[in-house]
């Protein structure tokens, strides 16, 4: 039985059928069918080429954007003053 290309997402199921499709070809040269082992190979290249396009687990986490986003800092959660931001005692601004 030969994999879908529909059912190969994994990095497990691509090396899964790269590996079949050698044993295949194998099977079909020495059986006298190089033109089903050559169809093969056709396969496998194709195969290892979509494996190598894979995103990587680097790839799929979610980059932060800044600092800010996890020192959860807020701009709601302080005052602004003539001297810039201010968390502890709210002074007033002199008009």
């Amino acid at each position: 039985m030969r994999l879908s290309r529909s059912r190969i997402s994994t990095k497990h199921d691509f090396e899964y059928a790269v590996k079949w499709e050698n044993l295949r070809a194998a099977y079909f040269r020495a059986n006298g069918q190089p033109a089903r082992a050559d169809d093969c190979t056709k396969n496998i290249s194709e195969l290892e080429w979509r494996l190598a396009m894979l995103p990587t687990a680097e790839q799929t986490e979610t980059p932060i954007a800044d600092g800010f986003v996890d020192a959860e800092w807020s701009t709601a959660a302080e005052t602004m003053t003539n001297a810039g931001w201010h968390q502890e005692v709210k002074e007033p601004v002199a008009v």
